[in-house]
């Protein structure tokens, strides 16, 4: 790939693909997410000893993934890991938010329900978390607009292509550069807690208030 093609780039629209990448890592590949995790620096600087590689495992992995499953019927619905909350948090803050950045949140807190579900170690959460903070990515839920809160962005998720039979389905990470290889259904309760106490944080509320799950 020639770097140079992305260098007129504003460092946000390179950061928020970058998001992408870091997200392909997390389900699929442990190298790349080291990789990336380790070279932040030089990525951001679209360094060709780092970037080009990384570039090329992102697509590879996609491609990989499309033939496999070219019309989306388990696997390859895993590649929207973070885009289950991602898109629903971008419903209400497009454009003062960048898909990539509404993607990287959801990775975050989809880490998060991941944990609650007893899939992820919370030592893994901090380290996903991390790697996008690294690159400059929100973390967090943002404040939502006035009169917009849990009812509004459960609604949103409601809508998901990956939803079936009335249910909510996620992609869940087991640690990082693996998932279980079919979106799974998620009750509505831990969903809903995982994203009250985002929002709690969002509107400044102290941790111990928050609800305890």
């Amino acid at each position: 790939a020639d770097m140079m093609l992305l260098k007129p780039l504003h460092r946000r629209e390179v950061v928020e693909g970058l998001a992408e990448s870091i997200k392909m890592g997390v389900i699929r590949d442990k190298g790349l997410f080291e990789l990336m995790e380790k070279e932040f620096e030089k990525m951001m600087a679209l360094d060709p000893s780092v970037a080009a590689d990384v570039i090329y495992e992102s697509i590879r992995h996609k491609a990989d993934v499309v033939a496999i499953d070219p019309h989306e019927k388990g696997l390859r619905a895993t590649l929207n890991y973070g885009h289950t909350i991602g898109h629903a948090i971008e419903g209400l803050m497009s454009p003062e938010l960048l898909h990539g950045e509404c993607v990287a949140i959801g990775c975050v807190l989809e880490a998060d329900l991941a944990h609650r579900l007893g899939k992820l170690p919370a030592e893994a959460v901090t380290r996903i978390r991390k790697c996008f903070e690294a690159y400059g990515l929100p973390v967090q839920m943002p404040k939502l607009p006035d009169g917009k809160g849990l009812p509004e962005l459960m609604a949103k998720m409601a809508v998901d292509k990956k939803n079936a039979g009335g249910a909510i389905r996620c992609t869940i990470i087991t640690g990082v550069g693996t998932s279980i290889d079919n979106p799974q259904p998620v009750p509505q309760d831990i969903m809903e807690a995982v994203l009250q106490d985002a929002l709690a944080a969002a509107a400044g509320e102290p941790e111990a208030k928050r609800a305890k799950h």
